[in-house]
């Protein structure tokens, strides 16, 4: 292989995975979960 294949297989595809993995993560829709429960409140999401 030479260092341009070297350097695409084993630097850029898992670089690759790794930020399609942290947008998955971190990048999705946050407004569609429940509401947490706090110590000390009542307890109505039923």
């Amino acid at each position: 292989m030479s260092v341009v294949e070297t350097i695409l297989v084993f630097v850029v595809a898992p670089a690759a995975v790794v930020g399609v993995m942290a947008l998955l993560i971190w990048g999705g829709p946050g407004g569609t979960r429940a509401p947490r429960y706090r110590p000390g409140r009542e307890w109505a999401y039923e």
